[in-house]
C-alpha cells in the first residue's frame, strides 16, 4: 500500500509567488506601509456582496473564470487634479539619458509621471509611482488587467495597460501605467478601490510570500527591462526566457529572494 505524505502532496499542488513594493529603494527611503498583500478576487467579492439566494458563485464557468485571480486595494485616499488642457499642453522633459520623464505637481500624495508620448491620438501616457515585482517558485505565467468586478478607473475614460509574462522566469517590475484623455481632469483613488488584476494561469493553490527588494534584485529587473536596448529589439519573450534560462537568471533571483523574506 502506498503511503501519502500529506506535507509532500501538498506542497506540489502549491505554487509560491514572492512579491515587494518596487517604487523605492530600500536603503534610502520607505513607502512600505500603502502596499497591501493580494487578495483572492472571488473571496473578496463572496465577502462584500454574496446574496444566499444567487446562483453565480456556484456556476462552474464562473469559479473557472475567477480562479486565481488576485486583486491589489487600494490603502489610501489619493486625488490629483490636473488643470484645464494640461495634459494637452504639457511637453514631457527628457533627463541626461535622454528618456522622457516628467514628474507632474497635481497636489496628490503618490507622483504621476509620464515617462513617454501615448500610443493613442488624444491621449497621455501617464504612470502612477506604485511598481510591484512578483516572482514565483516555477515557471507560470501571468496576466495584468485592469479591473472588472467591478469595473473600476482612476480617471474616466482611462486605458490601463495590460501585460503577460512569466513571473518565474523574467524578473521584471510591473507599474501602473494609463493612458489619460487630454480632457481628463481629475485623477483619483479611493481606499480599498481595486487597482489592478493578476491572473495567475495555473490550478495549483496560490501562496504569496512578501520579501524586501534588495540592490541586486533591483538590477537585474532593470536588465531585464533594458533588454531591448542592451541585447537588441523585438525579440519575442520566448527568446528572452531562453537567455534568462541559460544565465540561470532563475536561480539567482530565487536565491536572493530567499535572503530577504519577511
Amino acid at each position: 500500500m502506498k503511503i501519502f505524505n500529506k506535507k509532500q502532496n501538498d506542497s506540489k499542488n502549491t505554487l509560491t509567488v514572492y512579491w515587494t513594493p518596487a517604487s523605492y529603494n530600500p536603503l534610502q527611503e520607505s513607502w512600505a506601509a500603502i502596499y497591501r498583500d493580494p487578495e483572492l478576487l472571488l473571496n473578496l467579492i463572496k465577502k462584500q456582496h454574496h446574496n444566499k439566494v444567487g446562483r453565480m458563485f456556484m456556476c462552474p464557468a464562473t469559479k473557472d473564470a475567477l480562479k486565481n485571480v488576485f486583486v491589489i486595494l487600494s490603502l489610501l485616499d489619493d486625488t490629483h487634479t490636473l488643470p484645464v488642457d494640461y495634459l494637452k499642453s504639457s511637453t514631457a522633459i527628457k533627463d541626461n539619458n535622454g528618456s522622457q520623464i516628467e514628474i507632474i505637481q497635481t497636489g496628490g500624495k503618490i507622483s504621476l509621471m509620464r515617462f513617454r508620448d501615448s500610443s493613442l491620438t488624444n491621449y497621455s501616457n501617464l504612470s502612477y509611482n506604485m511598481k510591484w515585482m512578483f516572482f514565483s517558485d516555477e515557471p507560470v505565467l501571468a496576466k495584468f488587467t485592469a479591473p472588472y468586478f467591478p469595473t473600476t478607473t482612476p480617471a474616466e475614460g482611462a486605458i490601463f495597460s495590460t501585460g503577460k509574462f512569466d513571473i518565474g522566469q523574467w524578473p521584471r517590475v510591473y507599474n501602473l501605467d494609463y493612458h489619460i484623455p487630454f480632457t481628463t481632469e481629475k485623477f483619483q483613488f479611493n481606499v480599498n478601490d481595486h487597482m489592478f488584476y493578476l491572473h495567475v494561469e495555473t490550478n495549483k493553490k496560490i501562496e504569496f510570500k512578501r520579501f524586501n527588494m534588495s540592490p541586486k534584485i533591483h538590477n537585474m529587473c532593470n536588465e531585464s527591462a533594458d533588454s531591448p536596448t542592451r541585447y537588441g529589439p523585438l525579440k519575442p519573450l520566448s527568446e528572452r526566457y531562453r537567455m534568462a534560462k541559460e544565465a540561470k537568471i532563475k536561480e539567482q533571483v530565487l536565491s536572493e529572494i530567499r535572503k530577504n523574506l519577511i
